[in-house]
């Protein structure tokens, strides 16, 4: 499991909710000059037809935003900045598909699978 990152006024939030068996094909994100909420979507790998989705976690603040994650693709770096809040986050995916979501506050810190 990766280090927690920003304070203690929000909600954890664990991106380990599926095995290894769904794919994470969507994040969406509500998001300005920092995250203000965050929710995971699946499909299964080999009965692709099953979905699912995480809880919401956090407000309505900001704009909703989505990062797509294409068949094939992973999310292999998780880019972010921290304080009491989580500022932004960078998703990048194994084929090189990078957004960034909020702003430019708080400490810079990098989430990467085990190799």
């Amino acid at each position: 499991m990766s280090p927690y990152f920003g304070g203690d006024a929000g909600t954890f939030f664990n991106w380990n909710q599926f095995s290894a068996d769904w794919h994470i094909n969507k994040v969406k994100l509500r998001h300005a000059w920092e995250i203000d909420g965050i929710q995971v979507f699946a499909s299964h790998v080999i009965r692709t037809s099953l979905t699912a989705e995480s809880l919401y976690y956090g407000g309505q603040g900001g704009a909703e935003a989505f990062f797509t994650v294409d068949k094939g693709d992973w999310i292999n770096k998780i880019e972010g900045r921290a304080g009491t809040r989580i500022d932004s986050l960078t998703f990048t995916t194994k084929n090189g598909k990078t957004t960034k979501f909020g702003g430019s506050g708080g400490t810079y810190f990098i989430v990467t699978p085990p190799t």
